[in-house]
């Protein structure tokens, strides 16, 4: 989640949120949080990247549990 401390970096509202990630830079919720920053400042295709890749994260974690390891694997790979 690198790019997460990146698009913080590059002039979004900070609100806490580099705080956060210097914390913890794979938290979860505050991704999704930038994410949601991202639409609401029509950067459309950051955000649109960043929820699908949220999307594949949570998707993945999902498989996992499930015990489907072939494709929890290849969803974080993807």
């Amino acid at each position: 989640m690198q790019e997460a401390n990146e698009i913080v970096s590059k002039g979004l509202p900070n609100n806490g949120l580099q705080e956060t990630l210097n914390l913890n830079p794979r938290n979860i919720w505050t991704v999704n949080e930038i994410t949601v920053v991202l639409a609401e400042t029509e950067r459309m295709q950051e955000a649109n990247e960043s929820f699908w890749k949220i999307f594949n994260i949570n998707y993945a974690h999902i498989c996992a549990l499930l015990g489907n390891y072939s494709n929890a694997i290849q969803k974080v790979s993807t």
